[in-house]
């Protein structure tokens, strides 16, 4: 799986979570860690 797909992945599942009231600052945490990731060439 690409870095594209995979922080596109993480943005629909917070954006659903986000959509049943679950906003919560972890979201945040793993979108970013996915971003490094993929920055990283992961």
């Amino acid at each position: 799986m690409d870095g594209i797909t995979l922080i596109s992945r993480t943005v629909l599942r917070e954006r659903q979570g986000r959509d049943r009231g679950d906003d919560r600052p972890e979201a945040a945490a793993r979108f970013h860690e996915a971003a490094h990731e993929w920055l990283r060439g992961g």
